[in-house]
């Protein structure tokens, strides 16, 4: 459940918003990042948004989708994933970007889009588009009530397995954090480590092949990077279980990575 640095997180979503959109993006990266299961490709693209001078959008309907894949609303924007409303303005720093913009409303309009400086908050270049692509690598689910309901039925059902082992402590841990998580989902915030529940929030995941779609890849040194995978699975399986005995993780969260032979099946079925 450590956070991932923003500057990581930035890295990852600006090369899942490119491929996502079908363009075509040299991507280098270890084996850990191929073999995780992700968000569904069409689900992630339909969650970005392109924002135009002269088109008609509502202010509100606009800063409910910010909320709704994961930008947080503040008072004054400085930092990504920030948001904020003043008026007819509203100004967004994309996860992604490394400065944010000042979308300025007429109306339904859009007047005018510009940078501007978190320092100084002063408006600089205008552009005629930006584009806002989802602040947090798990979208938030098509039906996020059905999602907390089944988070909820799962933690219960892990709840009694930790009370049937005599770890009281943990239970009661697990019971509160999921009680908290639950609530979260359902009112659409965002909390750390909420990639955990991913395997409740789509009916299947991909990986980066998928985003990659028919494009060629390339496995460097096949038996190291299947030695360094094996590796990493132990490590995780280790880690998950003794999360697991803790009360901090679901069992589903052990499933959040594809194995070797997956992943060799995923790369034959290429064209």
């Amino acid at each position: 459940e450590l956070p991932v640095p923003k500057e990581v997180a930035a890295a990852r979503l600006a090369v899942l918003e490119r491929l996502a959109q079908g363009e075509r993006v040299l991507v280098v990266a270890p084996v850990q990042a191929a073999v995780e299961r992700l968000a569904p490709r069409a689900g992630f693209a339909s969650l970005i948004r392109t924002v135009a001078v002269g088109q008609r959008v509502r202010p509100e309907e606009l800063t409910a989708h910010l909320a709704h894949v994961g930008y947080e609303r503040v008072d004054i924007v400085e930092a990504n994933g920030q948001f904020s409303v003043r008026g007819g303005l509203i100004d967004v720093f994309p996860l992604t970007a490394a400065q944010p913009v000042r979308i300025d409303f007429f109306d339904d309009e859009v007047d005018s889009i510009r940078w501007f400086d978190v320092e100084t908050q002063r408006s600089s270049a205008a552009v005629q588009r930006v584009t806002l692509g989802p602040a947090w690598e798990a979208p938030p689910p098509p039906d996020p009530l059905a999602a907390a309901e089944a988070i909820g039925e799962a933690g219960y059902r892990q709840v009694n397995r930790l009370r049937r082992q005599g770890l009281e402590g943990p239970a009661a841990e697990l019971a509160q954090r999921l009680d908290a998580h639950v609530d979260a989902l359902k009112t659409g915030r965002r909390f750390p480590g909420v990639e955990q529940y991913k395997a409740f929030f789509y009916p299947q995941l991909e990986t980066l092949l998928d985003y990659v779609g028919d494009g060629p890849v390339v496995v460097d040194e096949p038996a190291r990077t299947r030695e360094q995978l094996n590796l990493f699975h132990t490590d995780y399986a280790n880690s998950h279980a003794g999360l697991l005995e803790r009360g901090r993780v679901l069992p589903e969260a052990g499933g959040l990575f594809i194995d070797w032979d997956d992943l060799l099946r995923a790369v034959r079925r290429r064209p």
